[in-house]
């Protein structure tokens, strides 16, 4: 792990960027132009899991109720000298399990007290381990029995209701201890306005919805007028309203008290007092309730101890040297395998403590106990590390690709183990929009009637793959000559969307198509001359002319020119 993780941090140059992307994508390589002193930007990430057993101890106070069954236990707990940095190790924690089973009861966490360090003190091995399970250690001095100090020894204190303020029973203050109260509804008067008429003794007319009149159809019928006919409603005679049939004076029996006037008090429910429901009624104990505290035993006791608690746990994460660049968790975590090789860098055994951190190991290890907030020396405090980590180091580079003469910037993910090529943008996406499909009609119209514009471009369109082809007559494209294609490339962008792919997929075919003569037919003698010319200069751009590059123009030349 340590010798891969220093091979990880080996320095990377453009020469070592060109290797790759040449082994891993030549196709795609052969394509792109990367400077010689092209800027390459770097991040390390370094995955880190870290297995580690933790011992966390905790000052605690348990006070409880000392029952009868638990005297006899809790007397040899008190039965040590009383020093202040006496501690004692419990022979046996029944009395723990049975206040926690039986009686509920829970410690308290203690942070202000005047014990001398409270931790120093031995944590138990076995078999040149920690023990997953440690003894509990209890301060004498702070382990005592004594007279409750909430009822005093009285076994039962004053009734905490406000209302009862230790008397039980007390007479209600609502009915004034009567049990009755006149009603609200009515005011004790028994009756309250009718509902139907609202107290007026009368109600609006159904018959004639309170108009006091009727349309007589058979009187509008025959009449010469244009006018409505009314007659007078037969029901209320024309004033709108009836005598209420449910009331003759307006009034009605309140249904609240039911025509008494009277209603039984709410609280004491006609019983003029109240007893409270909390406290004793008898005796001395009377407006008393057993004390929660003591649980009327009258006597609790306390033990003040060290709880040592050892745990397992582990913690996995991503960190990065700096910040150069961003590189989604999930392209990271796609290069760390699932089965990982775990070593012990760090055990303590008390005052034994044994380091096998390597200048790498300590640096991740510190980022993972920094993140959890544990420590070496102070509690929480870490036992063991078990560490496993893994360094993916992750370059940035720009290149040009040279059919398109366009800027992109790709990255190398896990540069030296498993290098994942992810380009930022895609240099040969074509969309046709309204600028391409217009230079597809201008190419339809140029074909048909032979314009100049179209010969211009068809010859140029002819030269980029007379080009691309001699740049892979020796089966190589190397960087000079990469140079020079894309200085004598120009003009691509007129090429319609079927033109452009066209020359993409020569340019990266492994076998190319054989050449013929309408794949040499220039418009003019002068534009297969100079065709000829720039060709010459792109077999002569590394300096090394070969005869597979001859051979290719020679052939090329009697296409051109058969006779």
């Amino acid at each position: 792990m340590k010798d891969v993780a220093k091979n990880q941090y080996k320095p990377i140059t453009v020469s070592n960027i060109k290797a790759v992307l040449e082994a891993r994508i030549p196709d795609v390589y052969s394509k792109m132009l990367i400077a010689d002193n092209a800027e390459i930007k770097r991040t390390n990430f370094v995955f880190v899991h870290l297995k580690y057993r933790k011992v966390e101890r905790k000052l605690q106070k348990l006070k409880f109720p000392l029952y009868p069954n638990l005297v006899e236990a809790f007397a040899q707990l008190t039965a040590a000298d009383k020093t202040p940095e006496d501690k004692q190790r419990f022979v046996s924690e029944d009395i723990f399990e049975q206040l926690k089973n039986q009686y509920l009861a829970e410690p308290i966490s203690v942070i202000d007290t005047d014990v001398a360090a409270p931790f120093d003190f031995p944590l138990d091995i076995e078999n040149y381990e920690l023990k997953k399970n440690q003894p509990k250690y209890y301060f004498t001095k702070y382990t005592a029995s004594q007279t409750c100090d909430l009822c005093h020894g009285h076994k039962y204190v004053n009734c905490p209701d406000d209302n009862c303020k230790t008397r039980h029973v007390w007479e209600c203050d609502t009915c004034g201890g009567n049990g009755i109260l006149e009603c609200d509804t009515c005011g004790g008067k028994r009756k309250v306005a009718c509902n139907a008429c609202n107290g007026t003794t009368r109600t609006r007319c159904r018959v004639c919805n309170g108009d006091g009149k009727l349309f007589d159809k058979l009187a509008s019928k025959k009449a010469v007028s244009k006018y409505i006919k009314h007659v007078t409603c037969f029901e209320c005679g024309g004033k709108g309203s009836v005598p209420c049939k449910a009331c003759k004076d307006g009034t009605e029996n309140c249904t609240d008290c039911k025509g008494i006037g009277k209603t039984i008090c709410p609280d004491c429910q006609a019983k003029g007092k109240i007893t409270c429901f909390r406290c004793y009624g008898e005796g001395d104990k009377r407006g008393k309730i057993s004390c929660p505290q003591c649980q009327t035993e009258g006597t609790t006791g306390t033990i003040l101890y060290v709880n040592t608690i050892v745990s397992d746990c582990e913690k996995e994460g991503f960190f990065a040297d700096d910040s150069q660049m961003f590189v989604s968790e999930k392209i990271l975590a796609a290069h760390i395998p699932k089965e990982r090789t775990f070593e012990t860098v760090m055990k303590r055994l008390n005052a034994e403590l044994v380091e096998k951190h390597t200048d790498l190991s300590a640096k991740y290890a510190a980022y993972i106990e920094k993140y959890l907030n544990v420590f070496k020396g102070t509690y929480p405090m870490l036992a063991r590390e078990d560490l496993y980590f893994r360094v993916i180091p992750c370059t940035e580079i720009s290149f040009k690709h040279i059919l398109t003469g366009t800027e992109h910037e790709l990255l190398i993910v896990d540069f030296f183990e498993n290098p994942e090529i992810i380009f930022r943008s895609e240099p040969e996406l074509l969309k046709i929009d309204k600028k391409t499909a217009g230079q597809s009609v201008h190419t339809f119209f140029g074909k048909v009637f032979k314009t100049k514009s179209y010969k211009t471009k068809r010859d140029k369109f002819l030269e980029i793959a007379l080009l691309i082809y001699l740049a892979k007559a020796d089966n190589m494209v190397n960087q000079a000559e990469k140079l020079k294609l894309a200085q004598l490339i120009s003009g691509f962008d007129a090429f319609t969307y079927k033109e452009k792919q066209a020359l993409f997929n020569l340019m990266s075919a492994q076998t190319l198509p054989e050449l013929t003569k309408n794949d040499v037919r220039f418009s003019t003698k002068t534009s297969a001359d100079q065709v000829l010319h720039k060709l010459e200069k792109l077999a002569a751009a590394d300096n090394d002319f070969c005869e597979s590059e001859r051979i290719f123009i020679d052939k090329v030349a009697k296409l051109m020119n058969p006779n």
